[in-house]
């Protein structure tokens, strides 16, 4: 199991966004994978997706 290079804790699998507001007023969301810490620290790496 992986572990949290800022804590030391483990990182478990889960989601995430990135919200822009663009110039022309229209809204992109991307929705993510992530490794996040399980202690909360912050600590978070996006999970490539697996080429098919």
């Amino acid at each position: 199991m992986k572990e949290c290079p800022e804590c030391g804790a483990s990182l478990v699998e889960d989601g995430a966004e990135m919200i822009t507001f663009e110039p022309d007023e229209s809204v992109v969301i991307d929705a993510f994978m992530v490794q996040a810490c399980s202690n909360h620290c912050g600590y978070a790496v996006r999970v490539q997706a697996e080429e098919e």
